[in-house]
């Protein structure tokens, strides 16, 4: 019996898992200035964190700039995170 529940769960685990990584976000576009806090700040208000990759880290090394941000985002308990494929300096 417990065999057949831990079987079980993990058949669940592994579905969830699978949807999860089938769910993954598309790239968007996302202008914004890039603050302090490694953040993302586009012109709604809306707060991207940036995720700790070799483009993100030099998008984080801009602030006060104004940037467009292509990348996936990502959001875990309220918070949105953007992994930057490519960026540029906006004029």
């Amino acid at each position: 019996m417990k065999r057949m529940t831990l079987i079980s769960l993990l058949a669940v685990i592994a579905l969830v898992f699978a949807a999860g990584v089938g769910l993954a976000a598309d790239p968007i576009n996302i202008q914004g200035q890039v603050n302090e806090d490694n953040q993302l700040v586009d012109q709604d208000g809306t707060v991207y964190k940036i995720a700790d990759t070799e483009q993100g880290i030099q998008v984080m090394d801009m602030v006060g700039e104004k940037v467009e941000v292509r990348g996936t985002v990502t959001e875990e308990m309220g918070a949105k995170e953007i992994t930057v494929e490519s960026f540029s300096i906006v004029k």
